[in-house]
């Protein structure tokens, strides 16, 4: 059954960020469309995720690459902002959780150290000025 699918799958585009994405935008909105009380609003919305859907599929099993990589292309630029800033988010968290950052109190160059050393003796790499802090 494997080899079958992955015979079929062979030379089509299958799944990319966009589609993932058009996945998730369909769900959300079926979702929404089981809770929505108007009957008219329900069907518009249940036919926009099904379109959605449809297209996300018709994504995955094409067999144009260049058309497909060109709108998978457009959508990772127009969401480049969104997602530097959730990974700068989430490696300055990080950064937090395991260093600790002082200002030299002379040329107020800043200096990362790691966390739980206790009290050390810092000194400066810029100008070679020595402090104490309990990290």
């Amino acid at each position: 059954m494997r080899n079958r699918f992955m015979n079929f799958m062979q030379g089509r585009y299958g799944t990319d960020p966009y589609n993932k994405f058009l996945l998730i935008v369909s769900m959300v909105l079926l979702a929404l469309s089981i809770f929505l009380p108007w009957t008219q609003v329900r069907s518009i919305t249940f036919w926009i995720a099904f379109g959605i859907l449809i297209y996300s599929y018709f994504r995955t099993f094409s067999r144009n690459y260049a058309a497909r990589a060109s709108e998978n292309d457009r959508y990772l630029r127009s969401t480049e902002r969104f997602r530097s800033f959730r990974y700068r988010s989430r490696y300055k968290a990080d950064e937090r959780r395991h260093y600790k950052v002082f200002k030299c109190p002379s040329c107020s160059q800043k200096i990362r150290i790691p966390r739980g050393k206790g009290k050390i003796e810092i000194s400066c790499p810029k100008c070679s000025a020595k402090f104490i802090r309990r990290t």
